[in-house]
């Protein structure tokens, strides 16, 4: 029997090989979880691509908004930064993270994903404060606590295309889930690395993203990305619970 299976699953790996496609056999939910997700990017390039190109077709074509709907994204992000954070009439700015990135998301929980991930196209309206604050709201409370200038917070959505493997500008399936910040982004001064903690809000539930973002300069004058995303749905387990 056992001699049946491993012949069977020899012959079922062949045959995904042989369609140029290799698919990551799925891997067991963590106990105490609904979902996990693991998310990366290790692009490498030598010019940023142009944001003015960027910024309209995330906005307008991937996610069919409005100008009106811009501005009430827009103004979304300002009331959850005013609610969680207590920074009032704050402007933020939108971005998009440069596709030539190339990130990915290669894991999710019931998910069939092929060995070369799909692609994320990832959008968001973020603040950075320009000196040292002291945050309230619901993460600061009354008392409060300082941050230092340079941290930023950031709402948005990450676009991923689930039919192939596409590119930023390829239109198709997708999946959309919210982000937002759950604690602030605070600058590491001893690292070019930053660590990032963020409610998700997917098709199937609110989840917790943690991830850790850098970047460097290769001696070849090329940008490299270095990106590591871990998503939980639940965002806490508990995995195990003790006395």
């Amino acid at each position: 029997m056992r001699k049946k299976i491993l012949v069977a699953t020899i012959l079922a790996a062949l045959a995904i090989t042989a369609t140029g496609v290799v698919y990551a056999f799925e891997s067991s939910t963590p106990q105490g979880f609904q979902r996990v997700g693991l998310l990366m990017a290790a692009g490498k390039y030598k010019t940023p691509s142009d944001q003015s190109i960027l910024v309209p077709f995330y906005q307008h074509t991937l996610m069919s908004w409005t100008d009106a709907q811009v501005e009430q994204q827009k103004q979304m992000a300002i009331n959850y930064f005013n609610t969680r954070f207590g920074l009032a009439n704050t402007s933020p700015g939108f971005g998009v993270f440069d596709p030539k990135n190339n990130y990915r998301v290669y894991q999710l929980t019931g998910e069939n994903i092929p060995s070369q991930g799909w692609v994320v196209r990832d959008g968001s309206f973020t603040a950075v404060l320009t000196q040292d604050t002291v945050l309230h709201g619901t993460f600061g409370g009354s008392a409060g606590i300082l941050v230092p200038a340079g941290t930023a917070v950031t709402w948005g959505y990450y676009n991923i295309l689930t039919e192939k493997d596409g590119s930023f500008f390829d239109t198709g399936k997708t999946i959309i889930v919210h982000f937002e910040s759950q604690n602030p982004i605070i600058p590491d001064k001893t690292t070019s690395g930053t660590g990032a903690m963020c409610h998700l809000v997917a098709p199937w539930g609110d989840g917790l993203a943690q991830l850790y973002f850098t970047s460097i300069t290769t001696p070849d004058g090329f940008t490299q990305a270095d990106v590591r995303n871990v998503w939980t749905f639940p965002g806490l387990g508990p995995t195990i619970v003790q006395n």
